[in-house]
């Protein structure tokens, strides 16, 4: 026997999703996983140099962020695009 917690399941459903607060918190962040992963993207394409107290940051550690910061915008936005 299953039981149910009672809170909204869905982005669409209600309690704090009510008014489209989840909504727009998840097109925020969205926006903002993609803005990041673009930084990165950018910073390895134009070879540009990224220090970190003083030691430079490898290239393969910006497309680590590109790759995870990328598919978190990506689920970001199909969790919107799922609940309409």
């Amino acid at each position: 026997m299953s039981q149910s917690l009672g809170g909204p399941t869905t982005l669409s459903g209600a309690g704090i999703y009510e008014g489209g607060t989840m909504r727009t918190y998840v097109k925020v962040s969205g926006v903002l996983f993609a803005l990041v992963a673009l930084g990165h993207l950018v910073r390895v394409l134009a070879r540009w140099p990224l220090l970190i107290d003083g030691r430079p940051l490898p290239a393969l550690a910006s497309l680590v962020v590109v790759l995870v910061a990328g598919a978190m915008s990506v689920w970001a936005w199909r969790s919107l695009v799922g609940a309409t």
